[in-house]
């Protein structure tokens, strides 16, 4: 549109955006016969009861865009939607259907999200423009339409519609469909027998808690990228999964029915993350993991996997191994009321069925692993755990470990070592020059840390002449005990809140503090002698078992010299 029409166009949509409900009536009422309107938008502050003609936008053939974002009730009722309508946005939309006689011949993008609607249409509708399809969290939606007549379909968000039970099966033949997502939809039984979606790239299922079966998978779906199943009631995957060799994510996560993976899963050459956690049915690996060359991520934690096949070390690309949990969880009936670290300390016990490990000689990769709750003993980690030559982080909290074997000390790039809840460990291994973050809490029979040598050599192990910059080095360790030793000159017992509004000054928020002054004007002078190494701070936190979520961190301001334990 160009000149008179054009000043029209920009002057209605800045009303509507702009006005009150009674002079939105007056303006729809006013332009429900006219050509000249190319887009509407209402974005009311308020819910509003309209006056509208169910007719209004019967002549508004060159209306393109129609934007509702508020909760709008029609009493009257909806005869009819503008001809030439391309895009439509009705957040809340609060009929239970789309108007029996509309025409949507042009329409390309359709959002409803949180609308009443029961049903877009009945039977079959030819909508072939339409490319998005989103209907978010509707949760009078029992099935989908029938999508025969909508053959360009690219996007479908049906996630949050809660009361949603089956899909049509002419879903399975959209060929140029590229992203579905059923994420929560709780109620899901249906589904089409088989999928021949060419262009999928992302298929989520997660928390279709009703879904016992997976449609099979055809040949041709070699665009699928990420196939999302967590939560859901699946007892096996189809061995059609094969087929999808484009197939980068595969996350299983909770799926407590299935019993275990198909060997076609060999197929999927491009499969970089596999997350089979609580999956606790799932009692072996695939013998042939190892052809899954592109493998970086494997969370196998929370299953009932005893043995850790010896393929797994050829997986040369894998940089997080989690087997958390990997042992007898309890059986009692009443184990389900406890957390689940709970239930595992109770089954840290010498006769629980251990986890077997194989060699890691072969995962020069490996960034994480995470061993803790597997029942470990003295013996159980394999000698070569020191080829690890890329490991950053070991968990190995949980384990029955009296001592640590000494190759933990040859992983020169770890940093973080948690030793948690390990009932019989009486000592800390050796650590390695890197390591900055050592939590060894609830350890019964450590003896707490009182010697200062024995902490520094734990501590400062690392080479700090290769450091470039030390200014923002920190190093933890957390070690069992019920008072600071004696050789901490500067003490302060804190039973109150104290300096919080001084740190809010400075952008830092703690629900309480302690300040402790110092004299350190001899130690800057030893500083600028390049001989002061810093400044060593022991924390003595109470009752931590009663809040097991509470954050305890030890901190410096730059202002003035204060440490701050927050």
């Amino acid at each position: 549109m160009k000149g008179e029409e054009n000043s029209e166009v920009v002057e209605m949509v800045s009303v509507i955006v702009g006005a009150g409900a009674v002079s939105v009536d007056d303006q729809i009422e006013r332009y429900k016969g006219t050509e000249s309107i190319q887009a509407i938008v209402l974005n009311l502050p308020e819910p509003y009861e309209t006056c509208w003609n169910p007719d209004a936008f019967s002549k508004m053939s060159n209306l393109r865009l129609l934007m509702i974002l508020n909760k709008l009730q029609l009493p009257l009722g909806l005869k009819c939607l503008p001809s030439g309508l391309k895009v439509l946005v009705w957040k809340e939309y609060p009929l239970e259907s789309l108007p029996v006689g509309a025409q949507l011949d042009e329409l390309v993008e359709l959002h409803m999200c949180q609308s009443k609607i029961k049903h877009l249409w009945g039977g079959t509708k030819f909508v072939e423009n339409l490319k998005i399809i989103n209907l978010r969290n509707c949760n009078n939606l029992h099935r989908t339409p029938d999508f025969t007549g909508i053959p360009n379909l690219e996007k479908l968000d049906l996630e949050g519609c809660v009361n949603l039970v089956e899909v049509h099966a002419s879903l399975g033949l959209l060929k140029k469909l590229s992203y579905l997502t059923f994420e929560d939809c709780r109620n899901l039984k249906i589904l089409p027998r088989k999928l021949l979606l060419d262009s999928l790239n992302r298929l989520v299922l997660s928390g279709c808690s009703a879904v016992r079966n997976l449609p099979e998978f055809g040949e041709s779906m070699k665009s699928l990228s990420v196939l999302a199943l967590e939560e859901t009631s699946i007892a096996e995957l189809p061995v059609s999964v094969g087929h999808l060799t484009s197939l980068t994510n595969l996350l299983l996560e909770g799926c407590k029915n299935i019993v275990r993976l198909p060997n076609t899963i060999s197929n999927l050459k491009s499969l970089r993350r596999l997350n089979i956690s609580g999956c606790s049915k799932i009692s072996k690996l695939p013998d042939n993991l190892n052809e899954n060359e592109a493998l970086e991520s494997l969370n196998a934690s929370e299953t009932a996997i005893r043995e850790v096949p010896s393929s797994i070390v050829l997986l040369k690309n894998l940089r997080l191994l989690l087997f958390r949990g990997c042992q007898d969880l309890a059986s009692n009936s009443w184990s389900s009321l406890l957390p689940f670290e709970k239930i595992l300390r109770f089954n840290s016990h010498p006769t629980t069925k251990r986890l077997v490990l194989p060699s890691f000689s072969g995962l020069s990769s490996l960034r994480k692993l995470d061993l803790s709750y597997c029942n470990l003993h003295d013996g159980s980690i394999p000698e070569d755990l020191g080829c690890l030559s890329s490991l950053v982080t070991l968990d190995l909290s949980g384990n029955n470990f009296v001592c640590f074997p000494g190759c933990i000390s040859e992983l020169l790039k770890l940093e973080r070592l948690l030793l948690k809840c390990c009932p019989r460990l009486e000592s800390f291994p050796k650590l390695p020059p890197e390591v900055h973050y050592v939590n060894a809490s609830d350890c019964g029979s450590m003896k707490p840390l009182s010697d200062p040598q024995q902490i520094w050599g734990h501590l400062v192990s690392f080479a700090f002449d290769k450091l470039q910059d030390a200014s923002n080095f920190k190093t933890l360790l957390v070690s069992p005990g019920n008072e600071i030793p004696s050789f901490f000159f500067y003490q302060k017992h804190l039973n109150q809140v104290q300096d919080i509004e001084y740190l809010k000054e400075n952008y830092i928020w703690a629900d309480s503090t302690v300040s402790i002054p110092m004299d350190i004007a001899p130690l800057r002078h030893r500083y600028h002698r390049s001989e002061w190494w810093g400044i060593l701070v022991s924390l003595v936190v109470e009752d931590v078992e009663s809040s097991p979520s509470q954050e305890y961190r030890i901190g410096w301001i730059s202002k003035g010299s204060l440490v701050l334990c927050s």
